[in-house]
């Protein structure tokens, strides 16, 4: 190699050192094969919305399974159309493109549902974990500006005199609206506003769009088994719950609802995961190494968070 140096730069003394390949053909074409190269170049599928693709799994098979929450089950039309009927509430109260609704819920098929309706009204949606102290509320409120907020009776008193429209996520007055869906949002509108904790400092609002989930969703084809049944484990405030929720409702899967009662006891968690026969699941390392893996064959297990041991793989 620096035999080629010096030759190249007898042949051209003015010539930049920079500008000499080392490599050649063949090491070339193995880096490029070690990179992914051409995965990474070729076009990627064209930019759509988290309303489309849903869509198109609540067309494809409206009758299959979607949600799950305690003893009651939703199907991919049932979710579809009241989505649908909230995304109509919102717009009548003036929500749309451009804009962004609260959510302070816990999980729950209800939250589902409006993170859905919100979706598809065009604005994104602000989760707010409903734990969280009085002061970070109000600055979430204050720093992201929703123009409404969804919460439950038992919340709303939480918004008392922030100037706030607030809609209850049980309101009867969706259920006059049409099941029928609104003009979609663009691929490139925000979808949802998650805050970070502020452990370093002033909690940052971080805006991602409808494309970015899509397309992290849709690259999963290639690495877990299609469909499946995922649990909604985590809050709506933390960015592992569009992780869950999409990566069902977005390849025709089952979402399961998991209270927080239960995610905190490792033996009430497994009781669940077996029962629902989950096959993805997402946690840390350290809470899948609490976890038993009998009755769990074949489940896949997206870790994050903190190194995974050996003993977490095996598992």
């Amino acid at each position: 190699r620096f035999g080629g140096v010096l030759v190249a730069l007898t042949a051209d003394p003015t010539r930049r050192l920079s500008s000499i390949d080392v490599l050649d053909q063949g090491e070339r074409a193995h880096l490029d094969e070690l990179a992914h190269r051409a995965v990474l170049t070729r076009p990627g599928p064209a930019p759509v919305s988290i309303p489309e693709v849903f869509a198109e799994q609540a067309t494809r098979a409206p009758e299959a399974a979607a949600l799950v929450c305690g003893e009651r089950s939703w199907t991919y039309r049932e979710i579809d159309e009241a989505a649908n009927r909230l995304a109509h509430l919102l717009a009548g109260k003036g929500v749309g493109p451009g804009e962004c609704v609260a959510l302070l819920l816990s999980r729950s098929a209800e939250a589902v549902v409006a993170i859905l309706g919100v979706l598809k009204s065009g604005a994104a949606y602000l989760p707010i974990d409903p734990a969280v102290p009085a002061a970070r509320l109000e600055f979430m409120l204050a720093d992201a500006a929703p123009v409404a907020a969804i919460t439950t009776a038992d919340l709303a008193g939480r918004l008392d005199g922030l100037g706030l429209l607030v809609i209850d996520v049980q309101d009867p007055a969706a259920d006059t609206q049409p099941g029928t869906a609104l003009p979609g949002p663009a691929a490139d509108e925000i979808a949802y506003l998650i805050y970070t904790s502020g452990t370093t400092g002033v909690p940052k609002g971080v805006a991602v769009c409808h494309h970015s989930v899509t397309s992290l969703i849709g690259s999963l084809d290639e690495r877990l088994p299609g469909g499946g049944v995922w649990p909604l484990c985590h809050s709506l405030a933390f960015d592992v719950s569009v992780w869950e929720i999409f990566g069902a409702l977005l390849r025709g899967g089952r979402l399961v609802v998991v209270p927080e009662a239960v995610t905190g006891s490792p033996k009430d968690l497994h009781d669940v995961l077996v029962a629902q026969q989950v096959s993805v699941l997402t946690q840390t390392p350290s809470a899948v190494a609490m976890l038993s893996d009998e009755g769990l064959p074949g489940t896949g297990v997206v870790g994050g968070g903190g190194a995974c041991p050996a003993g977490g793989v095996e598992i």
